[in-house]
């Protein structure tokens, strides 16, 4: 109780924070949560995203979404209603607190099982599981939503080893069994949540040499644990399949434009500077960027980082110092997938990372404290220790929840501390964007400010490119889509951007290029092309894209321009099938009744072509293209 309520509380803050970017993509774009049958939907989730090899944690948004549609929030982004946002973070919130009682259950029973026999084991427990709940190390993991998959992940994590640790101590041989059916499902379970589970294994093989089997020939003797063993390790095969498959080879990978080895180097300034937070949590940063550490910063981190390997390697050959020798394994293994030689090019670092890897170092602070109790005599102390450094702790979490509520104030204090990293100017300007188009201005200068951080930064010209788009300002939106092509070409985006920026400077057959690339994604831009043909009279160009557009969309205008482009071109049955189309395919504004109109008049069916440009004034009175129609037809008669 004390960890569901303490972890409620100091997480209340973030209940309603808005979406913000991976969540984007994750949740609100992402069309495989939007049912849940069949299951096999939300268990495929998109390649290239926060989700993709993910399948578990995307099935649980999708029970999300279907909760939120049950309940009748509209989830509609645009909508902005508050509500959609809550269930998913009160799922987040839940599985922290629940991953805090597997915690708490591990470290009690090692405790009371191993050479701290001596101290009190619940409040061992305990007060480890308080402060790695509490710490707001972890408020990235728990507030940002689509950082489920950490902590998830972790938790199935923390189920493995448990129902390992319950598999050894069973007292017959069917609840052995039991539980390592529970273990190896668990593991598997954690390898479809995200990549750090690959671990796993190794966790509960060195736990089991540390804390109950005490060597290496006593674990061999155990031939059925030999079988866990090879099961739990096969699981990895999951993790081996979906990266072989490719389903994140423009997040994850050796080819991405970052090397290997200043990848690594950089782990070494990443990992000092989580240790550094995990004691004085001063300057949390949501993004890290994508850039290198410099060399003074990875040779400051080294030297942070060589010391404690060494303790770690000391810790292990001593008798009874194996324990504190893996607590520091825990911390550098659950680690290794993310900061090792395997390059993430989307992020140098990321404070959820140590989400799972900070218990280990948690609890042996605790244990020493107790241990310093104990020689000490003393009784009360320790405890107010905990107490206040609880609540010192869930404060922190509190306030940083807060930042996390209001999307501009996280992007400013992204800039505030890392104003090297693009990315904080480009969320602050889509935050401010989606205060009006009267912060146009002030979102242009922030996009222009990332390129002059970082001119290869293809969020910051992709950002930009949308800005000066918007703002009419065709000639610079097509230098900024050009350089995002330059650093990504094939980036579908950048296509349909360059599009609209020569439609916007009437260069039809420069537009046609992307248009062609994009094809049916776009469909407006399909219509505008058709439209802008017909103008320069060349209905045959313009029934080329008109069709593409009018069969990806059939309630657009496309059809409606279809039928004219028809007639112009000669072909009366085609315009006339046409227009009968758009009639019956729900296009009901005023320039597609225009269009229709334009048609039939030159096909000689006035009285249908009248018709159409009185539907047109009965939803645009002020449409001087529909008073032009009737006033031609009027001039005819």
């Amino acid at each position: 109780m004390v960890l569901v309520i303490s972890g409620a509380l100091a997480y209340s803050s973030a209940l309603s924070a808005p979406f913000v970017y991976d969540d984007v993509v994750a949740i609100e774009r992402n069309p495989t949560i939007r049912t849940l049958s069949p299951v096999s939907v939300p268990l495929s989730p998109p390649r290239d995203t926060p989700v993709a090899g993910r399948p578990l944690v995307n099935l649980s948004f999708a029970l999300n979404y279907a909760v939120n549609d049950g309940l009748g929030i509209d989830q509609d982004p645009r909508a902005e209603d508050p509500r959609r946002v809550v269930g998913y973070h009160i799922v987040s919130v839940a599985l922290h607190c629940l991953a805090a009682m597997l915690l708490f259950a591990i470290v009690r029973r090692t405790a009371e099982s191993f050479s701290l026999a001596g101290l009190d084991s619940e409040w061992i427990a305990g007060s480890t599981a308080l402060l790695w709940l509490l710490h707001p190390i972890q408020s990235e993991a728990v507030d940002y939503v689509t950082q489920r998959t950490e902590v998830l992940a972790s938790l199935l994590y923390l189920a493995t080893l448990y129902a390992s640790i319950r598999a050894w101590d069973a007292a017959s041989s069917r609840n052995r069994r039991s539980w390592e059916a529970c273990s190896v499902l668990a593991c598997a379970a954690g390898m479809l949540s995200k990549e750090i589970v690959i671990t796993a294994p190794i966790v509960v093989l060195l736990y089991d040499r540390v804390f109950l089997a005490r060597s290496w020939a006593a674990i061999t003797a155990r031939r059925e644990r030999l079988v866990l063993y090879g099961m739990v390790f096969a699981t990895a095969l999951i993790v081996v399949a979906s990266t072989l498959s490719g389903v994140r080879r423009h997040s994850v990978g050796f080819n991405l434009g970052i090397s290997w080895q200043a990848y690594l180097a950089t782990q070494a300034w990443a990992i000092a500077r989580y240790l550094r937070l995990l004691i004085l949590p001063v300057g949390l940063t949501f993004d890290y960027g994508d850039a290198p550490a410099s060399a003074s910063e990875v040779v400051v981190g080294a030297l942070v980082l060589l010391p404690l390997v060494v303790a770690i390697v000391i810790c292990w050959r001593r008798a009874g110092w194996q324990w504190l020798a893996f607590a520091g394994i825990w911390f550098f293994v659950i680690l290794l997938p993310s900061s090792s030689v395997i390059p993430i090019r989307t992020e140098i670092a990321a404070e959820r990372r140590v989400y799972l890897a900070s218990a280990g170092l948690i609890a042996a602070a605790i244990v020493g404290l107790a241990v310093l109790a104990r020689r000490t005599r003393a009784t009360r102390w320790p405890r107010y220790a905990v107490v206040s450094a609880a609540v010192l702790l869930g404060g922190c979490t509190f306030q940083r929840g807060l930042v996390f509520r209001v999307p501009a104030r996280l992007y400013a204090d992204v800039i505030a501390k890392s104003p090297r990293n693009p990315r904080g100017y480009v969320g602050l300007g889509l935050a401010l964007s989606q205060e009006g188009r009267e912060r146009l201005p002030e979102v242009r200068q922030l996009f222009e400010r990332a390129v002059a951080v970082d001119s290869n930064s293809v969020q910051a010209w992709q950002s930009l490119g949308i800005a000066v788009l918007l703002d009419g300002d065709w000639t610079r939106a097509t230098a900024a889509f050009r350089n995002v092509l330059r650093l990504d070409p094939g980036n579908l985006d950048a296509d349909a951007g360059l599009a609209r920026a020569f439609l916007g400077l009437q260069l039809p057959d420069s537009a046609a290029t992307y248009v062609a690339h994009i094809g049916a994604a776009d469909p407006e831009a399909l219509w505008m092309l058709g439209g802008m043909y017909l103008e320069r009279g060349r209905p045959r160009d313009a029934i080329a894209v008109l069709e593409k557009s009018a069969s990806a969309f059939p309630a657009g205008p496309a059809a409606a321009m279809l039928s004219l482009a028809y007639a112009r071109a000669g072909d009366s049955t085609s315009a006339l099938q046409a227009a009968a189309f758009a009639r019956t395919s729900g296009a009901q504004s005023a320039d597609a009744f225009v269009f229709i109109g334009r048609a039939l008049a030159s096909l000689g069916h006035r009285a249908e072509a009248q018709q159409a440009f009185e539907n047109a004034l009965k939803l645009d009175t002020t449409s001087s293209l529909a008073r032009a129609g009737l006033d031609s037809l009027q001039r005819r008669r």
